[in-house]
């Protein structure tokens, strides 16, 4: 449970499956626990700062997103620094909106967090606890549509899948990607494991697509399996576990050149 002293997708139409295009506020959730000054600085140095929620919408969306890691408070970029001062975004976003819990703000506590209900709860900065970071819009803005699908297939009839409705199995060749498909992530995703398009072909790991494979995340792994799925659990998301190729799994596709509006 939390103490006092202490988680959006910009949705784009959805087809049968969950997905997401061009978000232009995007979330990352640090499981590790930092003073509020430390997290602002981890933000900024790694995304663009400590989240600012700016209204019900937004509230729901990082409420979504953390949910995958309940009973926990996250800290956000809200800051007084005094309780004379007024509450201020880091941001420097304007602070009109607010999800105060009951009997909140008190006349003590300058920084805020946020619990699993979306409500929010004031403590001392300099305790140490977990934060959500804001990020901008994906390098692949405008580019690509991702697409959770939940029928379990094996990995050549997920690919099959995907070609057939979609482009392909998802791509996962940075970082940034894989803070696209964090933004799919909730409650009901926790735990479980999704074919992406890596597949080792004589001895040698590439994409189905045909892009360039440099970039990688693998977690820990003794398989000698020539398929690999995304973990989507609160203290591993987004490793790379190498699979069975026959194994059914859920799995990511994605439309390319898809201009959407959100």
């Amino acid at each position: 449970m939390c103490s006092l002293a202490f988680l959006i997708v910009s949705a784009c139409a959805l087809m049968v499956s969950l997905s997401v295009c061009c978000p232009q506020r995007r979330y990352h959730v640090v499981r590790d626990v930092m003073t509020w000054d430390q997290a602002r600085q981890h933000c900024q140095s790694n995304f663009i700062d400590l989240v600012s929620v700016r209204s019900e919408e937004e509230m729901q969306a990082v409420k979504a997103l953390i949910s995958r890691v309940s009973d926990y408070c996250f800290l956000l970029g809200l800051r007084r620094n005094t309780v004379h001062w007024p509450w201020k975004w880091s941001t420097g976003e304007a602070f009109q909106y607010n999800n105060w819990a009951s009997q909140e703000p008190p006349a003590v506590g300058e920084c805020v967090a946020m619990n699993p209900s979306g409500v929010w709860l004031t403590g001392p900065c300099d305790y140490p606890i977990s934060f959500v970071c804001l990020a901008g819009p994906s390098a692949l803005c405008g580019q690509r549509e991702y697409f959770l699908v939940h029928s379990v297939k094996n990995a050549d009839e997920a690919r099959e899948h995907c070609r057939s409705l979609y482009t392909d199995l998802v791509s996962i060749t940075s970082q940034d990607v894989l803070l696209d498909i964090e933004q799919l992530m909730n409650k009901t995703t926790s735990n479980t494991d999704y074919w992406i398009g890596l597949r080792r072909d004589g001895g040698s790991w590439g994409w189905g697509n045909g892009e360039t494979f440099s970039y990688s995340n693998w977690g820990e792994t003794w398989s000698t399996s020539d398929c690999v799925t995304l973990k989507t659990s609160d203290w591993n998301f987004g490793a790379w576990q190498m699979n069975n190729c026959s194994d059914n799994n859920k799995f990511i596709c994605y439309k390319g050149h898809h201009h959407c509006s959100v």
